[in-house]
């Protein structure tokens, strides 16, 4: 089922807080904070993923891809193509992933 561009943040973060460990960032600082990149957009997100391990990056996909929503890795190289509208941004900057690699 896709999901309207309307729905509501407060249904995808309650999704996202019953199975995600990581840092979970809906509010208004944050999204403004990661509505901008290397690109000359500014877009802002849906909310801010900061996953802990493998498994909180799964859950976030799963989430998404059952509720229509686009998810957009930070820190993965896709800065200057800019940002995803209406999406999900997977922040690997602050993440203790990258320092299993």
């Amino acid at each position: 089922m896709a999901m309207k561009v309307g729905r509501d943040y407060f249904e995808i973060e309650a999704e996202l807080k019953k199975r995600v460990e990581g840092d979970i960032r809906f509010d208004k600082y944050s999204r403004l904070l990661y509505s901008t990149d290397a690109s000359i957009y500014q877009i802002e997100p849906i909310g801010v993923v900061v996953p802990r391990h493998k498994q909180d990056v799964q859950a976030v996909l799963d989430i998404a891809n059952r509720l229509g929503v686009s998810v957009l890795s930070r820190g993965g190289g896709t800065s200057l193509a800019g940002p995803r509208p209406w999406a999900i941004r997977l922040s690997w900057i602050f993440s203790s992933i990258c320092r299993m690699f």
